[in-house]
């Protein structure tokens, strides 16, 4: 670490607040003149990288818009399944979160355009993400801790959905112009048919954007008959039972353009209805809406010059989730919240032949929660959270260190809940530290392109609300849960080596990353063996616990025409004291795809095997293994009009019966809510 405790206190002695930031960068950006560059910036990572770097010593993954627009489903985490480390809570096909080497909920940070996505997906199973990945342009995937810029709820990874709706760079010249996208396809796996749009107009100095999406689809198919019960009515299909499902979004942005800047707003709201695999006769419907002010100065040089870049963001949000029986409100679960971000990047130092960048930041999250209904299981609470991150770069000619420090407060309140005994008013105030430092060492002497990457963190994630206060009847998950409101704040000790090499062809790639984390008190739902009301009681407990594995993948350009791609991933998780397994856990994955590329067409098949999960936890069932293979097909058509876009993609080609390991229905329902049957998917993107 190069920066000093007094830098710090600088820091937290001259604090604006968020507002006073916005002007501020809107009051600079001005002063230069407003032409813009032409030359377009490369595509970086922009998840955890607040220097742009090339090299990172964290694994970092980016889905762009082709390879997207194939993996798109109707859920974010069946979307990103399959990649190596990452899996999914498979909770139907709208309602399933990604899980990232073994971590999910709430320790996988969700975001949009690196803002939190403030819904309550981390608090339920059922509950689905707030924003379809059916709107985002590309997504980045970090794999391991990113607690050092995105707080505690990232100690196990992030997933960034990123779009355009605050332009950040022009892509016009000062005659102005537009481009757009137009999009439909349709499924036989579930009736799915998905229409999307947008577009985007301005000039140097304006950029405006507009898209919108819908969504339908019916009960999905699966390999086997199963019997379906809802309104006293039960008949027999090969369907998954109360599996339809609609989703309907939309947003509107704009941005100023300076030349070394931008000031923009966006405003966005998603609604999902879908039904539950887990009750026949019950139905969701999730409404959110986002308000988005953001703004960056990419030459500030002020106070004497140790201010070179000012950015940040304030996003308020109103989210709810609505749940019905047969028609009849149940339960609802309202958040409205807060989210703030001021971000500086300092003027850089020269240390010996390298340079040292900072970056210091502010972030504030604030979240007033409100759960109702007989089968509401957590009270009315509010959470506020304050940060301060410290970020470090030092770069050399043989290659990089980066560090950091993050001090996160936050204060826990619960409500209670007016006409439920069960919760009581309570409060709590928690601090979380994290450190980490990696570094990225060049080995082209070895071979060109070969680099070693070296990470170690230590990262505190402070107890969610409802692991401190919940106390009663989940029906989603068929148990009855209660919090521990003495939890303290959860520590984990993560380290990390990799290797990563590109060749001259971007296809010719490989890496290899092998990685453990120690927790010294993992927080978890655990079976204590009694029963309450019928249902089995679960405690969140905190254990000693381990997560180690390691994830390779690879891709080589076998000629002209053919590529191939593998990869492979493993992870075990235990209770240190006791040896036994923690739930959920995903078994050894191995994929491979041959891609095919002749003129205008590209072909892609390829599998997915599943090794069969025996290590599992007490009162937990073993699952067996599954290969599903898939293949694809696309034609791309320049015309007058734009790209043409063809494709075709077959999922489970076999109508394989596979059951997820990862998922609480794979125990809860044994036997009743397999993966998705063989589907066909048809479509057509006309960029123009």
């Amino acid at each position: 670490m190069f920066v000093s405790v007094s830098l710090i206190k600088v820091l937290m002695m001259n604090r604006f607040t968020f507002l006073n930031c916005f002007t501020l960068i809107a009051l600079l950006a001005p002063l230069s003149s407003f032409a813009q560059d032409k030359t377009p910036p490369e595509v970086v990572i922009t998840s955890g990288n607040p220097f742009r770097s090339q090299n990172l010593s964290t694994p970092v993954q980016r889905l762009g818009a082709d390879e997207l627009l194939l993996k798109q489903t109707g859920s974010l985490g069946e979307t990103l399944s399959g990649l190596a480390g990452v899996s999914s809570s498979y909770f139907g096909n709208t309602a399933s979160r990604p899980v990232i080497r073994g971590l999910d909920g709430d320790r996988i940070r969700i975001m949009t355009n690196g803002a939190s996505s403030s819904d309550a997906s981390g608090l339920s199973f059922d509950h689905a993400v707030a924003e379809s990945p059916l709107a985002a342009e590309s997504i980045e995937i970090v794999r391991g801790p990113a607690a050092l810029m995105y707080g505690g709820a990232a100690i196990g990874g992030i997933v960034n959905m990123l779009d355009n709706r605050i332009a950040k760079r022009a892509q016009f010249d000062s005659a102005g112009g537009q481009l757009g996208r137009i999009q439909t396809s349709y499924a036989t796996g579930s009736q799915a048919s998905v229409g999307a749009a947008l577009i985007e107009a301005g000039t140097n100095r304006l950029a405006l954007h507009a898209d919108a999406f819908d969504s339908k689809s019916g009960d999905v198919r699966v390999p086997l008959t199963l019997p379906c019960t809802q309104n006293g009515a039960t008949r027999t299909h090969n369907k998954l039972c109360n599996t339809q499902a609609d989703a309907l979004g939309g947003a509107l942005g704009g941005s100023m353009l300076f030349d070394h800047g931008y000031l923009g707003a966006s405003i966005q709201n998603t609604q999902q209805n879908y039904g539950s695999p887990a009750e026949a006769d019950v139905t969701l419907k999730m409404n959110t809406t986002r308000i988005r002010l953001e703004g960056e100065h990419r030459k500030v040089a002020a106070w004497g010059g140790l201010v070179q870049e000012l950015s940040g963001y304030l996003v308020q949000h109103n989210y709810q989730h609505q749940e019905f029986e047969t028609g009849t409100l149940g339960t609802s679960f309202k958040s409205k919240g807060l989210d703030a971000k001021l971000q500086a990047k300092l003027q850089s130092l020269k240390l010996n032949t390298g340079v040292v960048e900072t970056a210091v930041g502010l972030a504030s999250e604030h979240i007033d929660f409100v759960a109702d209904g007989q089968e509401a299981f957590v009270p009315t609470s509010q959470t506020k959270t304050e940060a301060l991150f410290v970020l470090q770069e030092w770069q050399a000619p043989w290659g990089k260190i980066n560090g950091g420090v993050r001090r996160e407060q936050a204060h826990v309140n619960s409500l209670g809940l007016a006409g439920n005994p069960s919760f009581i008013a309570t409060e709590r105030s928690l601090s979380a530290t994290s450190y980490a430092l990696g570094s990225v060492i060049h080995l082209d002497r070895a071979a060109q392109g070969l680099h070693l990457m070296l990470n170690a963190a230590r990262s505190g994630r402070i107890p969610k609300d409802y692991e401190l206060y919940a106390n009663g009847e989940h029906v989603a998950t068929k148990a009855y849960e209660q919090g521990d409101a003495n939890l303290g704040t959860e520590k984990s000790t993560h380290i990390e080596i990799g290797l990563t090499w590109q060749g001259t062809n971007k296809t010719d790639k490989a890496s290899l990353n092998i990685f453990r984390t120690r927790y010294d008190n993992y927080i978890y739902l655990q079976d204590t063996g009694g029963i309450r009301n019928g249902n089995p009681v679960y405690q969140f407990t905190a254990v000693p616990a381990q997560f180690q594995g390691w994830e390779w993948t690879a891709g080589k350009q076998m000629s002209t025409t053919t590529a191939i791609e593998a990869r492979m991933s493993q992870v075990s998780a235990v209770q240190l004291a006791t040896g036994e397994a923690l739930p959920r856990i995903a078994p050894e994955r191995i994929g491979a795809d041959i891609i095919h590329k002749q003129g205008a067409w590209q072909w892609r098949g390829g599998f997915d095997h599943s090794a069969a999960q025996h290590h599992v936890s007490t009162n937990q069932q073993a699952v067996g293994s599954y290969t599903l293979w898939n293949t694809s097909l696309t034609f791309e058509q320049k015309r007058s009009t734009g790209r043409w876009l063809w494709f075709a993609k077959l999922n489970n080609a076999t109508n394989s019966l596979a059951f997820p390991a990862t998922s609480i229905l794979t125990q809860t329902t044994a036997g009743r809510v397999p993966l998705p049957g063989r589907s066909l998917k048809l479509g057509l993107q006309i960029g123009f």
